[in-house]
């Protein structure tokens, strides 16, 4: 489809739709004014805000060939302060013997695993567990242990019964790469592996002028993983079960092509320097590639590289510091919020409960004899969603909002910006539980 003046810019329902040159203008120049108009802040009292990445691989990973300078690097450079690795682990340990652990760069690391089985684990070295081993079995070997797990692509577990698992702290409530492949992005690297190269040259020359709006491009709102933990924080109110809610980045630096000359015909590889395909070099006219001698690179393009995947989303912690202790300390209290940090820095936004006995944050417990008022207040106008047990209970325009509060409940707050005629989230907080 091509998006004709009478289409709302931002209208283009499939990737391949977006992935245009009209596209991904309008997308740019939409949230220009978005960006602009915040007015990140130090956030006051006893908590800092830190930018942290929960769900990142490096070449421990068995997909991914990044390195621990290029990651800092990108950290560096994204205003992320800490990566938590989530490195797929093989049964000589060396996501754990090797893993990235410290101050790296400027930035702090933190050693982890993503189990094929669907589950985030860090802190777990004095867990017995293996990598073939289930969820619910990793998670029955981590129980009295100091291991922390979080449920990885809750978007796979659709049905009840997948649900009924140990205890676990949290799951992720949005994923790039699930994002992505709910948007056929395969189908759109197929597009670029035909035998079509001037085609290939066209949407590759798109990408690279609009590297972070192509990125973000995958964007769809994972509406049923957002249901189900709602659903799992209003179920777990009498058994005092919380479920802690991350962004996942799921970084690895691995999607991309290359073209290479070779003797007789033309190499197209993948981003992880594999042959997916050969075409002729006939197809390839010089005035378009230049020279075509074997081992020149005609045409190349990362498209998750770290820069670009870390800054599109994070998980912001309230800690009393940036280190390992104080971070986990923030995570498992919930004190977190979910951001899509490339729309604009969220640094100042605040949603907490004002009590006769004092604030309480988010992941914080408060009782209705306490008289709760829930107050909000990013650092810009967007309009800010209250919702109770998963129900739109009030909305603003303003971007400040309070509400006393008069039922018990699980309360948490979306905030959404304006790009051109649509809306689209911003923050994710965790929840206020109100007994």
């Amino acid at each position: 489809m091509i998006l004709a003046a009478a289409v709302p810019a931002l209208a283009a329902e499939s990737l391949l739709e977006r992935l245009t040159d009209t596209y991904l203008a309008a997308l740019r120049r939409q949230a220009r004014p978005v960006r602009q108009a915040a007015r990140p802040t130090p956030r006051t009292g006893n908590w800092e805000d830190v930018r942290t990445v929960l769900h990142a691989h490096s070449g421990l990973s068995h997909d991914s060939r990044g390195t621990a300078e290029e990651l800092a690097a990108a950290a560096k450079a994204a205003g992320v302060r800490a990566v938590f690795m989530t490195e797929h682990p093989t049964p000589d340990r060396r996501w754990w013997n090797e893993g990235l652990r410290g101050d790296i760069g400027g930035v702090l690391f933190v050693r982890g695993a993503e189990l094929s089985s669907g589950l985030l684990v860090w802190r777990s070295d004095g867990a017995n567990w293996t990598p073939e081993m289930s969820a619910r079995d990793v998670l029955t070997r981590l129980d009295g242990t100091a291991g922390v797990s979080f449920i990885a692509h809750p978007e796979l577990k659709t049905a009840d019964a997948d649900w009924d698992l140990p205890a676990f702290h949290g799951m992720e409530i949005y994923n790039t790469h699930a994002d992505a492949l709910d948007n056929n992005y395969e189908q759109t690297l197929n597009s670029l592996r035909t035998n079509n190269p001037l085609r290939t040259l066209t949407l590759v020359n798109t990408l690279k002028k609009y590297p972070r709006e192509a990125f973000a491009a995958i964007f769809d709102e994972q509406t049923g993983v957002l249901q189900r933990w709602d659903r799992l924080n209003v179920e777990g109110q009498a058994r005092r079960r919380r479920v802690i809610g991350i962004a996942a980045n799921d970084a690895h630096s691995n999607v991309g092509i290359t073209v290479v000359a070779a003797d007789t015909d033309v190499e197209i590889r993948d981003g992880l320097d594999a042959v997916v395909s050969r075409t002729a070099k006939s197809r390839f006219p010089p005035l378009l590639f230049g020279d075509l001698s074997r081992g020149s690179v005609l045409l190349s393009h990362r498209f998750d590289p770290y820069p670009i995947s870390l800054g599109y989303v994070s998980t912001h912690l309230l800690a009393a510091a940036v280190t390992e202790e104080d971070l986990f300390s923030a995570l498992l209290a919930g004190r977190a919020y979910v951001a899509f940090d490339w729309l604009a820095d969220p640094s100042g936004f605040r949603f907490a409960a004002e009590t006769a006995a004092g604030p309480v944050e988010m992941g914080g417990e408060t009782q209705l004899t306490q008289q709760p008022r829930l107050v909000a207040q990013a650092n810009m106008p967007c309009v800010l969603r209250l919702l109770r047990n998963g129900e739109e209970l009030q909305r603003v325009e303003q971007g400040e909002l309070t509400a006393p509060v008069t039922q018990a409940g699980v309360y948490r707050l979306e905030a959404w910006v304006r790009l051109g005629e649509t809306l689209r989230p911003w923050i994710y907080t965790n929840p206020i539980y109100v007994r």
